[in-house]
């Protein structure tokens, strides 16, 4: 079973990045990851217990948490290919894409003149993903494209709250 995780900054603890999120996409999610199996597949850069700079997809075992999303009735999704595609991008350590999430100022609200030109500043193959692009990428894998008629380089949490193939669980 595959989950989708929409994160949202709880109250009094909004930090320079969700912060920075929100205000150039317009959304309160600032992060998204999948749940499969028992395991959340995030894009991520943090600071791990030994203090060491990590940047790039993990997978760790969890139980869902932030708001769920799941897949309607009747969308049918590849899970093996998604882990087998989600696993090798923690293989080849997919870095996360920093240039992207940078320029965000000047890319995300852009977002509809890229389409136009049918053009992708910051191009994932190149630079890595944010962590709603990779969960686009994952669905994308196992056959589900949430935002038909979106670039998967341009998804922003947000946007995945919008896609008609997910319902929200109740918490």
């Amino acid at each position: 079973m595959i989950k989708i995780l929409l994160y949202r900054p709880a109250k009094g603890q909004e930090y320079w990045w969700s912060k920075l999120v929100k205000f150039v996409t317009g959304s309160d999610y600032y992060h998204a990851a999948i749940w499969i199996s028992g395991y959340i597949y995030e894009e991520t850069a943090y600071f791990d217990s030994n203090n060491k700079w990590i940047s790039g997809v993990r997978k760790y075992k969890s139980a869902p948490n932030g708001d769920v999303f799941s897949l309607r009735p009747g969308v049918i999704v590849d899970e093996g290919a998604i882990k087998t595609w989600a696993d090798l991008k923690i293989d080849i350590n997919v870095p996360y894409n920093f240039p992207l999430l940078f320029s965000m100022f000047f890319v995300y609200p852009l977002r509809w003149l890229w389409k136009i030109l049918k053009w992708s500043p910051f191009k994932s193959a190149v630079f890595g993903y944010i962590c709603s692009e990779f969960v686009d990428y994952c669905l994308l894998a196992g056959g589900v494209d949430l935002l038909p008629n979106r670039s998967e380089a341009y998804t922003v949490p947000g946007d995945i709250a919008e896609s008609k193939l997910l319902i929200r669980e109740t918490t």
